[in-house]
């Protein structure tokens, strides 16, 4: 997002860096916690869930309810149950190494239909169409910013290779030196679960520690989900 756009903004970034993070094998965020590894349906449904309870604007939070309960954007078909430590880093190949991009698509394809319905009913408040350039302005990233994301800007037809580079590039800072420690403990917790060790790259963002905190609130609105009943169904708009 843009400087001073807001809570929503942010939240949206946010979003979109937890979904990078978790397609990153070895940042894979919930590792460090013993016999806890999360997949990307987890997360998915982790985010449904503090919109739910947590996003003020009523409209904004029935909206994302109905996309996610009603299978949007087929997130049921398309998120996968494993970690992403089980399959694979995205940079590989294979089933794996495709799986582990649909959690930043999807949540890409959702942030885009979206800023598209908003720009549709600024239009239908004027009683007018939504002209192309502003079609093309409602998506992100926009075709001067990157020209082989959009296959077809009238259609919203992507480049998913190229795309889940960009927002890797765009929501993931750059990298600094792994810290050993955690390596150590990441490495121990695999060997519990009785998966194959994945040495980490010599690689780990200094920005790890505010997304791990992050993460663990989200783990905890996981938790209290269980706790007081806050299901996939619950909070649906009528």
């Amino acid at each position: 997002g843009l400087p001073a756009h807001g809570f929503t903004c942010g939240l949206w970034d946010l979003f979109h860096i937890i979904s990078i993070g978790a397609s990153l094998q070895d940042h894979q965020l919930y590792g460090f916690h013993a016999g806890y590894l999360t997949s990307h349906r987890d997360v998915a449904l982790t985010i449904r869930n503090f919109v739910a309870n947590f996003f003020a604007c009523d409209v904004c939070r029935w909206n994302f309810i109905d996309m996610f309960d009603n299978c949007g954007h087929d997130h049921c078909n398309r998120l996968p149950s494993e970690s992403s430590i089980v399959l694979g880093e995205s940079g590989g190949t294979g089933r794996g190494a495709e799986l582990v991009k649909e959690l930043p698509l999807w949540l890409f394809q959702v942030h885009n239909a979206v800023n598209v319905r908003l720009m549709g009913e600024a239009a239908a408040r004027d009683n007018r169409e939504v002209t192309m350039e502003e079609r093309r302005a409602a998506l992100f990233p926009p075709v001067e910013m990157c020209p082989g994301c959009w296959t077809d800007v009238e259609t919203n037809e992507y480049d998913s290779d190229t795309v889940y580079k960009f927002l890797k590039s765009w929501y993931w800072p750059k990298k600094e030196d792994v810290d050993a420690g955690f390596a150590s403990v990441l490495n121990r917790n695999l060997l519990a679960r009785g998966i194959r060790v994945v040495q980490p790259k010599a690689t780990l963002s200094s920005f790890f520690l505010t997304i791990s905190i992050t993460m663990g609130i989200f783990g905890c609105i996981i938790k209290l989900a269980s706790v007081f009943g806050w299901g996939a169904s619950g909070g649906k708009r009528h």
